[in-house]
């Protein structure tokens, strides 16, 4: 199955833009729990294999390889080192780099 580079980008852009919903929900009260269970089924295929899943901010343990772990770097919980990525008041997230593909 080929991909092409405008799929990326819409994947990029629905990532970023989920993370921010994340963080708005948390903000306002909202169910933030419920938008990140959303947002890890919609961007991460934990249900259909297995994932290695590698969060920017972290250093001791590196990889969340199923969805609990991965929740909790999102949301926080599990790990001391999970302050929750996607509870920061994010108002724009830019992705430096074009894919290449």
């Amino acid at each position: 199955m080929k991909i092409e580079k405008n799929e990326v980008k819409k994947f990029l852009s629905s990532w970023t833009k989920g993370v921010i919903e994340i963080g708005k929900a948390h903000e306002e009260q909202k169910n933030f729990t419920e938008a990140a269970i959303n947002f890890l089924n919609h961007h991460y295929a934990f249900e259909e294999d297995d994932v290695m899943f590698k969060p920017t901010f972290t250093s001791i343990r590196l990889f969340r390889n199923n969805f609990d772990e991965a929740l909790s770097y999102f949301i926080a919980g599990s790990f001391d080192e999970d302050n929750g990525f996607a509870l920061k008041p994010w108002a724009k997230i830019e992705l430096d780099e074009e894919p290449d593909i």
